[in-house]
């Protein structure tokens, strides 16, 4: 199932979709514009999705930083986060999960982010995601 609908965390001066150099050529990109005054501005998040914890979900986003390395660049479920069902890899609740929070490796390369949300029966320390640099 892919995500269509994504609604901008912030002002929307700081975030717009514009085309650009992408990945795999030209693209329609959402270039999130953060400010250091502010963490949670400039990116996007999706309304929830209903989930079947029998089921995995793989989540995948291409991810670019420019300019800048300042602030963190942040992955995960969202909204999603407000079950206190999803389980961290300790096996307890997190309800504010994240798969990544922190600086990408290098300015102004893409990278694929991947994650999953497992189903129940999995292990929940068992990671089996990552980050793979685009090239």
């Amino acid at each position: 199932m892919a995500i269509s609908m994504a609604l901008a965390v912030g002002p929307l001066a700081n975030n717009n979709r514009e085309q650009g150099a992408g990945p795999f050529g030209n693209a329609l990109l959402w270039v999130g514009k953060g400010n250091p005054n502010n963490s949670n501005n400039g990116g996007f998040v999706t309304d929830p999705l209903p989930i079947d914890a029998s089921k995995t979900y793989r989540l995948t986003v291409w991810m670019k930083r420019s300019g800048s390395l300042e602030g963190n660049t942040y992955f995960g479920p969202g909204h999603w986060g407000d079950d206190p069902r999803i389980m961290g890899h300790n096996g307890q609740p997190n309800l504010n999960p994240y798969f990544f929070s922190k600086d990408l490796p290098a300015l102004d390369q893409w990278y694929l982010m991947v994650a999953y949300i497992h189903d129940h029966t999995q292990n929940p320390a068992q990671y089996t995601g990552g980050i793979y640099h685009g090239e």
